[in-house]
């Protein structure tokens, strides 16, 4: 499937940014939800001070990266083993899941996960490197925060990633 993101190749500290355009909008290839996986397309999305900092350096990631971790959208198919969610449920994805399988989980921090931290720092899913691509060079594209929302759409990397808004409307 082909999507379009914003995507950083290279820091910038030149500013303004609308002036010296350090991301590009690009087509990727999306491959299907794997194991555990959703895939959901970008109904709305934006950039924060997070990805700022990562196209300014103060946060260094490995690149390129599809910018964005804050977004809603539309679940589009689910990879084997979802339940949580199915296909047009809304939901917006979570960029520091809780997975419950560590000490910071149980002591009721469950944003510090060691290995949702890592992930969020690699740029990589938690479920592996089911990453898109570009159609030319087959490059994979990492993800800011593990999300990369400012796309038409995405992978998220776990079911547990999303938050279905059902739930939250229906609180």
């Amino acid at each position: 499937m082909k999507t379009r993101a914003v995507v950083l190749r290279g820091i910038s500290t030149a500013r303004p940014y609308s002036e010296t355009r350090p991301v590009e909008v690009e087509e990727l290839e999306l491959g299907a939800p794997r194991e555990g996986a959703v895939l959901f397309r970008i109904a709305a999305a934006s950039l924060c001070h997070s990805d700022l900092s990562v196209v300014g350096g103060d946060r260094v990631r490995p690149l390129p990266m599809a910018l964005g971790h804050e977004a809603v959208g539309i679940v589009r198919e689910t990879g084997p083993g979802v339940a949580r969610v199915r296909p047009a449920d809304h939901v917006a994805p979570v960029s520091v899941p809780s997975r419950g399988l560590c000490a910071d989980r149980a002591a009721g921090r469950p944003a510090l996960g060691a290995q949702a931290a890592a992930a969020n720092g690699s740029g990589a899913p938690l479920h592996g490197p089911s990453l898109p691509t570009r159609r030319r060079e087959r490059e994979p594209t990492l993800l800011s925060l593990a999300v990369g929302a400012v796309a038409a759409a995405l992978p998220a990397r776990r079911a547990a990633a999303l938050i279905p808004l059902r739930a939250v409307n229906d609180a």
